[in-house]
């Protein structure tokens, strides 16, 4: 009950006390710019920072949107996609057309140039040679020792925080 009379009090109190009006024979003020090519200035922009955002929009409805998630997981790519999927074979000649798991290491030579590993391919019908920085289809050479090779294989593995792994091929005594 006590509300109710608070709320009627209030009432009175804005029916009783009178509210500044604008009389209608003076206009209302308006700010007025010092030059007008400010204002012109002012309103472009703004209608720029539109169209910014409106394409910014429609670039990722029509799928040409990129998000660079540097070391993190990206939010984008489903958590429902399978861990470790196979990859598919690319075509082409090795080693850029060869998967690292796939070739066989089956030599190092120790030249005064440096370290040369002979792999064979998946189908064991051709032997190459590799250096240290020779890329693969999924990754590149980044040591050669006198009986193993390092490789850095890019990983498709959302819970891993790096984007790769190290794999090491031993040579067979």
């Amino acid at each position: 009950m006590k509300w109710l009379q608070t709320l009627l009090i209030a009432a009175l109190i804005v029916s009783v006390v009178p509210l500044p009006l604008l009389s209608q024979d003076e206009p209302a003020e308006e700010p007025v710019a010092e030059d007008a090519g400010e204002a012109a200035d002012d309103e472009s922009s703004e209608f720029e920072a539109m169209e910014d955002i409106l394409r910014t929009e429609e670039e990722m409805i029509q799928g040409t949107y990129s998000y660079d998630a540097g070391r993190r997981r990206d939010p984008f790519v489903s958590l429902i996609r399978k861990r470790n999927a196979p990859v598919a074979r690319p075509g082409g000649d090795c080693p850029i057309g060869c998967l690292i798991d796939e070739v066989t290491l089956t030599g190092i030579f120790l030249m005064p140039e440096g370290p040369v590993a002979q792999v064979q391919s998946p189908d064991q019908e051709k032997s190459f040679l590799i250096r240290v920085g020779d890329e693969f289809h999924d990754g590149d050479v980044i040591a050669i020792t006198a009986d193993s090779v390092r490789f850095r294989q890019m990983v498709d593995d959302f819970q891993e925080m790096k984007p790769f792994r190290e794999v090491t091929k031993k040579l067979n005594p």
